[in-house]
């Protein structure tokens, strides 16, 4: 997670329960409206993968990797 996430998290747990309670309908409801938008040729390849990386069968890049391979490819197109 990044540094705003945390934060975000942080002052979450810091609420009164009423107020994370509201916040939790919140964060749901956009996390179902999101999901509802996935076409669902894209949900089967997103669980695939998923389900791929649990099992260890792919490992992640982080961000600087894959911003050097970025880069690397965008300096071999020129």
């Amino acid at each position: 997670m990044d540094a705003a996430m945390d934060q975000l998290i942080e002052e979450l747990r810091n609420l009164p329960p009423k107020k994370q309670a509201v916040a939790a309908s919140v964060i749901h409801a956009l996390a179902v409206e999101a999901e509802a938008e996935i076409h669902p040729d894209w949900k089967t390849e997103l669980d695939r993968r998923a389900r791929d990386f649990q099992e260890g069968k792919v490992t992640l890049l982080s961000e600087e990797e894959l911003e050097a391979r970025i880069q690397h490819l965008l300096n071999e197109s020129h």
